[in-house]
């Protein structure tokens, strides 16, 4: 309920361009990577609305990252890890695979942004979970993300193809990452 809250609160055209006023902040502050502006670096913004948003955004669970060139509250997964002792196995397990996936983003407007061994990782941790919980009813959310991650490493994503364009092969990091991940999973055989 909240993450639809906040996403029309940053992109609804009644409301105060809070959209500029971040992108000002991130230009105009030191330390901002232009993908994430942490709670602590919130703290300087002087704007009183965007400021008390943002506290209230950041109490609730939520960080702001960068997607597509625009700020977005996205639902910071590794705030809820201290309790997943208190969940069955499959929620814990679909927790902590989210907490990985928030933690760091992997594909940002049709750019990898995480190695291609992480993504092999991300493939498997799916998968074990997939073998592991067929009964879950995190089942399917969890075979759709399975799906994204082995598309994007097999045909990669707009902006980060697998394939070269000039030699028409196979990029060295990715032919060395599908070997890596092929001898790994042998070995474990």
């Amino acid at each position: 309920i909240y993450e639809i809250k906040y996403g029309d609160m940053f992109f609804s055209d009644d409301v105060e361009d809070y959209q500029k006023q971040l992108k000002d902040f991130a230009q105009g502050f030191a330390g901002i990577n232009n993908e994430e502006i942490t709670k602590e670096q919130a703290a300087n913004i002087w704007e009183e609305g965007l400021s008390s948003l943002l506290d209230e955004i950041y109490d609730s669970g939520f960080k702001l990252v960068n997607l597509k060139g625009l700020w977005t509250p996205v639902i910071d997964y590794s705030r809820i890890l201290p309790y997943v002792k208190y969940l069955g196995d499959d929620y814990a397990a679909g927790i902590t695979f989210k907490a990985m996936e928030s933690d760091k983003i992997y594909r940002i407007d049709e750019t990898v942004k995480v190695s291609w061994n992480e993504i092999a990782s991300r493939i498997i941790s799916a998968e074990d979970f997939l073998l592991k919980y067929p009964q879950s009813s995190k089942y399917a959310e969890m075979a759709g993300k399975y799906y994204d991650y082995l598309s994007v490493y097999f045909t990669g994503a707009g902006n980060t193809p697998v394939i070269d364009d000039d030699s028409g092969k196979f990029r060295d990091e990715v032919l060395e990452s599908y070997n890596n991940i092929v001898n790994n999973r042998s070995n474990e055989k």
